[in-house]
């Protein structure tokens, strides 16, 4: 519209100045000099106002594409200050400002939405670009994985997450992969995946980054549930007869005709008996684990968790003296609390210092320390002891059920203790070092 506009005005400025022109020529040759005189200043006057027409709208096309160039849309034509002939154009110009000043708020409406469900989602998110590893943007989520406030460029990550860098540098697009992230002397897996694209001429990779540790403990906590019952089941149907037929025969051997003293009644009686107590010990113990694999829920309640530790040192503290290991409980803040089912944290706790006493028995200063803080919005439970330690092969079974290096011990407190924080929707790390000790770290969310 504006182009068909000027193209008329040009048009009538045009046949002016030809019209004006062939007329002068005629007066000229019918000797009107005078009129012809006239008309030729007629000529000039309109040659220098569409002159002045021309630089004019020239301006006024450099002002306007000056704010598009610096995207200067707020800025207004006033169409008052300026003559009729160009007061359609600062109309046009107006107007087309508004549009792009429309679909900036357009575009900036869906980025803020865009960024508010990225800053909302449990999902990392990382884009940078390949070429300079200069990062483009990055959510919340992701900085609290990485425990990093800002990040300019993706390589200086290098320096805190060496390892991790690597991964994600070398993280081929659309491919994903899980990986062990060690952050604050604790390890969460994560699943990594990533995507590279394209535009004007620069590649970028988008990472995303999530926390499986949760779901991988939500599964491995079913699988541990359904071995438990499979278990307690085939070895109860399995004992109980046993213990019954073991019954039965010593009733039939002590009403039996045999002489009385006889060396080998004595002897099968004692075997019987053997039988008997250990398979009626066996059931005890299956029953015991079978009422535990039955736990699939927990009663949250808000606790103090002060009042968790007084009851965990009151309840060892006379055993450990006789022993003569040290319980030592820091607690910086006496109003800590979190939401939990006690009776399972006790339990929970029990089993860990328990592991505890039998790691520092024959330390020469054996201590065992209750600790809890804050990290991060989230409340940590450690029970550290300066003990043997664990070597690595033995890490990496310690929540296996029945997996156990003590001589008398079931293989189960562990394996028992993590399902019970699984169901609290919490973690459990360790961490050990052999002849230096063990640190078992529980993680909660914190009670406002």
């Amino acid at each position: 519209m504006i182009f068909k506009r000027m193209r008329i005005g040009n048009a009538g400025w045009i046949f002016l100045l030809v019209a004006g022109s062939v007329t002068t020529v005629v007066l000229f040759f019918y000797g009107a000099y005078v009129w012809t005189v006239v008309l030729a200043l007629c000529m000039l006057w309109c040659i220098f106002t569409y002159n002045r027409y021309l630089n004019a709208i020239r301006t006024e096309m450099d002002h306007f594409m000056e704010s598009l160039r610096y995207k200067d849309f707020t800025r207004h034509f006033d169409e008052t200050s300026v003559p009729l002939e160009r007061r359609w154009l600062r109309e046009y110009f107006n107007q087309v400002n508004g549009m792009f000043r429309d679909m900036s708020k357009d575009r900036e409406t869906q980025f803020i939405h865009l960024k508010t469900i990225f800053e909302m989602v449990d999902t990392g998110i990382l884009s940078y670009e390949v070429e300079s590893g200069k990062v483009l943007w990055m959510n919340e989520a992701f900085k609290q994985m990485i425990d990093l406030p800002y990040l300019r460029s993706v390589h200086a990550l290098s320096k805190k997450h060496p390892a991790f860098y690597d991964e994600l540098i070398h993280l081929a697009s659309w491919t994903k992969r899980v990986f062990d992230l060690e952050q604050d002397a604790s390890s969460q897996k994560i699943l990594l995946s990533s995507r590279l694209f394209e535009s004007n001429g620069q590649r970028y990779k988008l990472v995303a980054m999530q926390n499986i540790s949760g779901e991988l403990g939500d599964e491995a906590a079913k699988a541990w549930q359904k071995l438990l019952r499979v278990l307690t089941h085939e070895i109860m149907n399995s004992v109980a007869p046993i213990s019954s037929l073991s019954e039965v025969l010593k009733e039939r051997l002590t009403t039996a005709s045999v002489p009385p003293g006889s060396e080998l009644i004595g002897d099968l009686l004692a075997g019987i008996d053997t039988i008997k107590n250990r398979s009626e010990g066996l059931l005890r113990f299956t029953e015991t684990y079978r009422h535990m694999s039955r736990i699939t829920t927990v009663n949250k309640t808000t606790i103090q968790v002060s009042n968790l530790f007084e009851h965990v040192q009151t309840l060892f503290i006379p055993t450990l003296e006789k022993m003569g290991i040290e319980l030592e409980v820091v607690l910086n803040d006496p109003l800590l609390s979190i939401a939990a089912d006690e009776p399972l944290l006790q339990q929970v706790l029990i089993n860990l210092v328990l592991n505890a006493t039998d790691a520092v028995h024959h330390n020469p200063n054996p201590c065992i320390t209750l600790i809890a803080e804050e990290v991060k919005e989230k409340v940590w439970l450690r029970v550290r002891d300066n003990g043997k330690g664990m070597e690595p092969k033995v890490l990496d079974h310690i929540f296996v059920p029945f997996f156990t290096t003590k001589k008398n011990g079931t293989g189960v407190g562990l394996s028992v203790s993590k399902h019970i924080l699984l169901l609290h929707k919490a973690q459990i790390q360790v961490k050990t070092v052999v002849s230096e000790g063990t640190e078992f770290v529980l993680i909660f969310d914190g009670v406002e």
